[in-house]
């Protein structure tokens, strides 16, 4: 045995490190005094690397090296032990997240089988390692029978403390410090205690709509769709039958990452040509579960493509989606619950409006008749960009300005209006202003009941395309101005520092707040229906 050579170790550091307060048989004891002791112990064995321990290794961390590996009767005992106590109900969380791991401290045989052991022989030393912890304990354990012919169990395994002797499971809960719960987050704590207690959950013993329900936050709150049909330039394939014969995959996610570098994921989600919005990031869909088995696979797909929104940054990767008729495209009711995150320009493109050499719609180019087609779609939210994303994603760039928000929505929301007014489902969200959106809201919750009889679809949109050339493209009539001189959210070229902050107002405001203390100012729509009636 190697002399005691405790050089540089701080005794209160190794003291701190066991706070748990235990009674054993009702006599009061305070084990951070013995732990420490046992931690000590283990550097009576294996001491530390004095010529490390100086400020010139500040990086030096104390490791305990195994023994060589030996037949060993009492390790599997002492591992049932900690199983056990893993699985108590107890316990089990708080020395799950202790991972307690056991070894022979030296190469001595042990004292079971007495016959190999030798005369004399009753004890030997294991230490025990944790996480959290630098310094394992070493302890001396026996076996507590008094016939020694009779079969080893885990529960007659006895570990001394102090001059005593007690049970094994008992000085193995002095080990466990409870800031060990604080140190990992709560989902990490039941990871670790169902990954070593032994018991499995009764998953496929659920009703199905509860199975469907943990498949959906498995996967993640949205999907973010791609096709498989590209060509060369990775721009997506104009022909409708290869996108038809095209399957399609639940994605990626949305990491702003992915916009800024490579042009692959440029193209995959809009990247420069389309402004890079300022979204947090959504983890790609997590299919692991799908590896469990079949009926498990079927649950994770139906729960995917039928229970999960399905959101679109781009009008041709929504179209390339819902052309998609083979594969999952055709097993599941896909399209039912989708979102619409386009940029302004987008949403032009989608409708078919051409900027130059005339503002005009070319009924044979607008996209919109997807909407219409769409049977199973009943569930529909139109996301508006921030103008704050940059003029790179307005119809009118090269203007080096974005227009007026509110009445580039409005528009937006005409030309679509007898596309979606069937949906039983709308909600308008994203950079709209309130009055506005409440305005649109009612009106489709009145078409969709078809009772709304004082709406000309065609002379509204009769009425954008009558608005003169000199006012294009629109200027801001909002009450605070929309507009951003950005072409996008990077304000430093060489930095490239991300503006995450906006301004927009949503004039989310009281109306009659406002009325009393201004006279009575018009809502965005007024000013909007009044500003064009002057045209």
């Amino acid at each position: 045995m190697v002399k005691p050579g405790v050089v540089g170790i701080d005794i209160e550091c190794l003291r701190a490190a066991a706070q748990v307060r235990y009674s054993v048989h009702g006599r009061s004891k305070n084990p951070e005094v013995l732990v420490s002791q046992a931690r000590l112990r283990t550097l009576s064995f294996q001491p530390e690397h004095t010529e490390k321990s100086t400020w010139r290794h500040k990086g030096y961390k104390y490791e305990f090296v195994d023994p060589p590996r030996q037949r060993d009767p009492i390790m599997p005992l002492l591992i049932k032990a900690i199983r056990e106590l893993c699985q108590d109900q107890r316990h089990g969380i708080l020395v799950s997240n202790t991972n307690i791991r056991v070894t022979p401290t030296t190469s001595h045989l042990p004292f079971w089988p007495p016959s190999r052991a030798g005369p004399g022989n009753f004890s030997k030393c294991y230490t025990f390692k944790q996480d959290w912890q630098q310094f394992p304990a070493t302890v001396e354990i026996s076996g507590h029978t008094s016939d020694w012919s009779q079969p080893l169990t885990a529960d007659k395994l006895i570990a001394k403390f102090g001059n005593k002797w007690i049970p094994i499971k008992e000085w193995l809960l002095l080990l466990p410090d409870p800031t060990i719960l604080k140190k990992r987050s709560p989902m990490m704590v039941s990871l670790k205690w169902w990954q070593r207690n032994g018991k499995t959950f009764p998953l496929m013993e659920l009703p199905s709509e509860i199975r469907l329900i943990i498949f959906e936050y498995a996967l993640g709150g949205e999907l973010y769709p791609l096709p498989t049909i590209w060509r060369e330039g990775y721009y997506y394939s104009d022909d409708l039958e290869s996108k038809q014969q095209a399957p399609i995959s639940m994605g990626i996610g949305l990491k702003r990452e992915m916009l800024e570098y490579g042009r692959i994921t440029e193209m995959i989600y809009g990247g420069y040509e389309y402004a890079i919005p300022d979204r947090s990031n959504i983890s790609a869909p997590c299919t692991a579960l799908q590896l469990v088995s079949k009926d498990v696979q079927e649950g994770v797909l139906k729960a995917g493509w039928e229970g999960l929104r399905k959101c679109f940054l781009c009008h041709q990767i929504f179209t390339a989606v819902a052309d998609s008729k083979t594969g999952l495209a055709v097993r599941f009711n896909f399209l039912g619950k989708i979102r619409l995150d386009f940029t302004n320009d987008s949403w032009f493109r989608f409708l078919g409006i051409e900027i130059h050499p005339i503002f005009q719609q070319d009924a044979t180019q607008s996209l919109a008749r997807y909407l219409s087609s769409l049977s199973e779609l009943t569930d529909l939210e139109i996301f508006f960009r921030s103008p704050g994303d940059g003029y790179r994603g307005d119809p009118w760039a090269s203007s080096r300005r974005t227009s007026c928000q509110t009445t580039l929505v409005d528009w937006i929301l005409k030309l679509a209006f007898p596309h979606i007014k069937h949906i039983y489902n709308v909600k308008l969200i994203g950079f709209i202003k309130k009055p506005q959106r409440e305005h649109w809201q009612r009106t489709l919750h009145l078409a969709c009941n078809k009772s709304l009889s004082d709406y000309d679809e065609a002379a509204e949109i009769d009425a954008i395309f009558e608005t003169p050339i000199h006012l294009l493209p629109p200027s801001c009539i909002c009450r605070k101005t929309c507009l951003n001189y950005h072409p996008v959210r990077y304000v430093s070229r060489w930095n490239l520092d991300f503006d995450e902050h906006d301004e927009f107002d949503f004039e989310d405001d009281e109306v009659t707040e406002i009325a009393n203390q201004t006279g009575g100012e018009q809502s965005a729509v007024d000013r909007l229906t009044e500003q064009l009636a002057q045209l």
